[in-house]
Parts: structure tokens; sequence; C-alpha cells
């Protein structure tokens, strides 16, 4: 043999080298809760978080712009449910780990581009990614964006950062507080 047969004629860009749902930097700053699956739910979905306890998918625009929620981890042992583009997933009941902080892979239901703002289709319950409104089937997710593009099918990065994103109403305006001393004089005009 010569040593041509062993040299390598093609590099990947891009190579996927994770699924939906899986942690995408093990090494960035990342924040996971456990909620419960208030229904079916795939892995690498968009999931709102309701209450103390509970997630869902997205039902309405106001789901995704609100900007509290998170992305489902996947689990090697969970193979129930699952959505168009994502094998595995989790059923009503379900404990789930939802990411509110860092990078995750997650399926492109459209295409996406990297550093682009993230769009999560809300209809029918669908919580999936994709770089456009999807003709208003689709909400730009405040707090997030795409690290990594993806063509439509293929697995794409996303950062998000949604930490503290809940908020509360506005309290009451404090007291004013004390008059600071008064400046020097300034120079005298023609």
């Amino acid at each position: 043999m010569s040593a041509s047969n062993f040299v390598q004629s093609s590099v990947t860009i891009s190579p996927v080298v994770g699924t939906p749902g899986t942690e995408a930097d093990p090494g960035y700053d990342k924040t996971v809760e456990t909620r419960i699956a208030s229904g079916p739910m795939g892995f690498g979905d968009y999931v709102k978080l309701s209450g103390e306890e509970g997630c869902a998918l997205p039902a309405e625009a106001a789901d995704v712009t609100a900007g509290i929620g998170g992305v489902v981890l996947g689990n090697a042992s969970r193979g129930s449910g699952g959505s168009a583009y994502i094998t595995g997933g989790y059923v009503t009941g379900d404990v789930v780990p939802v990411m509110i902080r860092g990078r995750v892979f997650v399926a492109a239901e459209g295409p996406v581009s990297a550093l682009a703002v993230p769009y999560v289709n809300f209809t029918a319950d669908n919580g999936a990614f994709r770089g456009d409104t999807g003709g208003g089937n689709a909400a730009a997710l405040p707090g997030a964006r795409f690290i990594h593009g993806a063509a439509t099918g293929g697995v794409a990065v996303l950062e998000i950062n949604h930490l503290g994103a809940a908020v509360g109403p506005t309290g009451a305006t404090g007291p004013t507080g004390p008059t600071g001393p008064t400046g020097p004089t300034g120079p005298a005009g023609e």
C-alpha cells in the first residue's frame, strides 16, 4: 500500500457532536432546574416554566417572549414521546431537567444561523427552534442566541440565559434622598 491511501482528503467544518437536549459545553457556567412535565415534550424543546414546579410547551407567543423558560435536557434512559424532529422525550408527570442558563444542542425546525436570535414555534404545543417567524407561528426568544447554525432538520447549539427572568410587580417608589451640596460658582459672562 502506498502512503496516499492513508491521507485525509476532506474535513467536516461543523460536525454534529451532540443530539438535541444534550449539554453542548460542560465547561460553561450553567443552571438547570428540575420541573414536572405537564404534557409530552421532546429532548431539546423549549418549555415555559409554570408555578413552582411545572413546565409546558409554549402555546402562544407570550409563552416565548416572556423569557421565563428553558430547554429540556435529554436523559438516555427516557424514550417515551418526542416531537417530529426529536426521538425521545418526556410524558405528563415525568421529572424534567430544564436548562435555563447554558449551552445546549437543539434541533432546527428551519435553517438557523450562528449568532442569530432564535425563534420558538408555539403552535400546536411545538417548542421547536428556527431562524425566522415561521409565517407568524414562532416568536423571538429573548436572552438567547445560536452559537452554531444548522440547516433544517440539523442540530444547532443554543446559548440561553434566563436567570432571574421571572420579574414581579414594580414596588412603590422610595423617598427622595437629601439634596447634595451646591457646586462652585462658574466664571462671569461677558
